[in-house]
């Protein structure tokens, strides 16, 4: 997340800033509704950025909503798995 925020700021000033709004407004809908992504790989689900080509990758366990990776939908796809059983 980091890095793409650092990116996207290298690229043009302000775009870093545009990348974190459209991140918290998808964290915003995942808090309000987390049923509301689909189902993805390794069960779990994802939810889409609405401006740039990202998704979260998270699961819902007894009740609990994880993010485990803030993803580049283009770029190393399973990069994350092995979050799954040894989570950061």
């Amino acid at each position: 997340m980091l890095d793409a925020i650092e990116y996207y700021e290298a690229r043009a000033t302000g775009q870093g800033a545009d990348f974190l709004t459209d991140l918290e407004e998808a964290l915003e809908r995942l808090t309000r509704d987390p049923e509301s992504g689909s189902s993805y790989r390794h069960d779990t689900r994802q939810m889409l950025l609405h401006r740039f080509p990202f998704r979260l990758i998270y699961s819902i366990e007894k009740g609990i909503v994880t993010v485990i990776a803030v993803a580049h939908q283009r770029r190393h796809p399973d990069y994350w798995s092995d979050r799954r059983q040894n989570p950061r």
